[in-house]
């Protein structure tokens, strides 16, 4: 139990700054009760909100959470696998630029009081100031692939302001696939051992991957800015069908004839579901802004009345894809300026 995935920050803006951590209660089982282990069953009925634990959070010039600029509590609970995200405002603090201002939490559970790591991050004061500027960018992070040396390397430069992660910040595969048994570094066995397509699939490969002792010193470091890219869901993905997607759904099943849904049942399920899965798993596990997915149903339901795709085409047809989605898709953006040195946007779908 605990906060055994360590604490990360991101979205860095002038006096705010996203804080995040997941709490690990001592039976995670619960986290899983909804999903069927055999990845056979799709449920959007998560874990009960009985298991709810208040998280007490910090933001302050002292690493012992003394004289805190600001402070606040966080209810998580097994819908959300017990993740903490706080847009933390700092703002009236009257920081000074680039100072560093340190974070953690702590919650009681069953009348044992945990506390987190430490994180700290180089302020942005409400004028924007910045004298220099020290940034990161990283990208395709394979857990498999080797150890993650990078970001050990990051978290040991002192000024670094921030770091852009391009994408891929998980892989989907399952253990031996990518890399292979020729390839693989590490010795431990990819968790879960096949390839993720379930909520809990998901959250257990984002979890492997946060409790990484690199990527932890990194997050504790300098907030992080990023973006999915494909491997968040799956591999070469698009807007109805994926190279690596083997399941049932319009464009996704090989039987289809392109009359309507097969039913038939694969391992994978609905790629829809899928990527409902994939993307709510990763925002949970981002210490980002959330950004509005309910336009999912409405890309559902155009893709479904609409033309026919070939198959295996690389690609959605413009036949497709409406004005109202092509707009909501042109406002899935974030954007920072850091003094006007550099502007960072990120562009989400």
């Amino acid at each position: 139990a605990g906060f055994s995935s360590g604490v990360a920050s991101g979205d860095p803006l002038p006096g705010r700054l996203m804080l995040w951590t997941r709490f690990q209660v001592p039976d995670d089982q619960s986290a899983m009760a909804a999903c069927d282990p055999k990845n056979t069953k799709y449920t959007y009925n998560y874990s009960p909100t009985s298991d709810a634990v208040t998280v007490h959070w910090f933001i302050g010039p002292n690493a012992d959470g003394t004289k805190t600029i600001t402070a606040g509590t966080f209810v998580t609970d097994g819908g959300r696998d017990w993740t903490v995200k706080v847009d933390a405002d700092y703002s009236t603090g009257n920081v000074v630029a680039q100072s560093k201002l340190y974070y953690g939490f702590q919650a009681t559970h069953m009348g044992i009081s945990y506390t987190s790591p430490i994180g700290h991050f180089r302020a942005i004061d409400s004028k924007n100031t910045f004298a220099e500027l020290t940034y990161a960018t990283v990208s395709c992070s394979n857990w498999g692939f080797g150890m993650f040396n990078a970001y050990d390397t990051l978290s040991k430069i002192e000024e670094l302001d921030f770091y852009v992660h391009a994408g891929d910040n998980i892989y989907e595969y399952k253990d031996l696939r990518y890399p292979d048994d020729h390839m693989k570094v590490r010795t431990q066995i990819t968790d879960p051992p096949h390839e993720i397509a379930s909520l809990d699939d998901y959250r257990r490969r984002y979890r492997l991957y946060r409790n990484d002792a690199s990527m932890q010193a990194l997050g504790a470091h300098a907030p992080l800015i990023s973006i999915a890219d494909d491997h968040e869901y799956t591999n070469n993905a698009w807007l109805t069908g994926a190279e690596n997607h083997q399941g049932h759904g319009k464009h996704s099943n090989p039987k289809n004839d392109g009359a309507g849904y097969d039913t038939t049942p694969y391992p994978e399920g609905d790629y829809y579901e899928r990527m409902h899965f994939a993307m709510k798993a990763f925002f949970e596990y981002m210490p980002i802004r959330e950004l509005d997915t309910s336009a999912m149903d409405a890309i559902k339901a155009t893709v479904k009345s609409g033309p026919k795709v070939p198959q295996n085409y690389p690609g959605s047809p413009a036949s497709e894809v409406t004005d109202d989605l092509r707009g909501w898709l042109a406002g899935q953006t974030r954007s920072f300026d850091f003094g006007g040195l550099v502007t960072v946007m990120t562009t989400e779908g």
